[in-house]
């Protein structure tokens, strides 16, 4: 965050930025000094998620990753806010759009306000997975109904398979019969 208190997105800060240790605007004048890199090189960042808020809401490290390199998330709503930031990126209700748009508002938001935009997205997640629920044991309901239906299938199909075999079975032993006693009869006329 800069000193007049808006988002600094740091996907837009050029390379140069870290070696010179100036900011410049697109006309190539020097603008905002910036703080050389600590120590290594390295520069410490804030987790876009807190990684118990992420596990409870199914972001892995590649899901936040992708995150960060998407919306430009103010540091105090990470910090302040992890299970809010979770909650707007986990929402079906909003765009890419409306979700920037809210992480941008956030800071300048009541307490109240906040606690209104938390109620609305947990009832909404509770409401999905209700639905989703619901769905599921429908499917459930019919998958039985249909396996019941395929059981009894499997079993008329079965049943006739045997009485054809069977069928068959008599029908080729009244014909090995026939034979015997043809040959039987052939035998008697012959001797």
């Amino acid at each position: 965050m800069s000193d007049d208190g808006s988002t600094i997105d740091l996907r837009n800060i050029p390379a140069t930025v870290a070696a010179t240790g100036t900011a410049t605007t697109a006309t190539g004048t020097a603008s905002t000094p910036v703080p050389p890199p600590t120590s290594g090189g390295a520069v410490a960042v804030t987790p876009l998620i807190d990684p118990k808020v992420a596990e409870e809401f199914g972001l892995d490290a590649e899901k936040i990753t992708e995150l960060g390199q998407k919306y430009s998330i103010p540091e105090s709503v990470k910090v302040k806010f992890p299970d809010l930031v979770a909650l707007l990126v986990k929402t079906e209700s909003m765009n890419d759009e409306e979700r920037d748009y809210w992480f941008q508002v956030i800071p300048i938001m009541s307490e109240e306000q906040t606690v209104k935009l938390r109620t609305i997205l947990v009832n909404e997640r509770e409401q999905l997975k209700k639905i989703d629920e619901e769905y599921e044991g429908e499917m459930q309901k019919l998958g039985d109904t249909h396996k019941s239906d395929w059981n009894a299938f499997e079993a008329q199909q079965k049943k006739a398979a045997i009485a054809h075999a069977e069928s068959q079975h008599e029908e080729n032993e009244e014909h090995h019969e026939t034979d015997l006693l043809k040959k039987l009869e052939d035998i008697d006329k012959a001797s």
